[in-house]
């Protein structure tokens, strides 16, 4: 699950809108009727962070989300928005590719009973060209699967 909290725009003055705690609410995560992806972009992100701090990884591990080779529990897979309220703001269009990217930049994964399941938070900032910002606040958290 994320919630994502965003800054009043340009030209949002003192409309209600802009006085909101968060404009946008999103849940993202698995979408059942799609089912599990292999998620090539969490990979690279996961090489990319192995690599800067100087841990080496199995290429063939990390170059292809697609390794079934790999335990469903060593791969990680593409989520999706599956919710967000409100639809839009006229002001601040809901990005849903930019927003889901950043929610979950390392994709889904599957944990055990002895990994780690605490909650994990992070924030992102998304500027874009005409420099105006949307500030992002992550809850992640592990839910079991039946």
């Amino acid at each position: 699950m994320s919630g994502s909290s965003a800054a009043p725009g340009p030209g949002s003055g003192s409309s209600p809108a802009a006085c909101r705690f968060a404009h946008y609410f999103v849940l993202c995560g698995i979408d059942a009727d799609s089912g599990l992806e292999p998620d090539e972009l969490a990979v690279l992100y996961q090489w990319l962070e192995a690599d800067r701090h100087g841990k080496s990884q199995d290429t063939a591990n990390t170059t292809s989300g697609e390794n079934f080779d790999q335990s469903p529990l060593r791969r990680t897979f593409k989520s999706k928005v599956l919710a967000h309220y409100p639809q839009n703001i006229e002001w601040n269009p809901f990005d849903q590719d930019a927003v889901n990217m950043l929610c979950m930049p390392k994709g889904l994964s599957f944990r055990t009973q002895a990994d780690n399941k605490e909650p994990q938070f992070h924030s992102f900032i998304i500027t874009r060209e005409d420099g105006s910002r949307t500030y992002g606040f992550v809850l992640t958290f592990y839910e079991e699967v039946t």
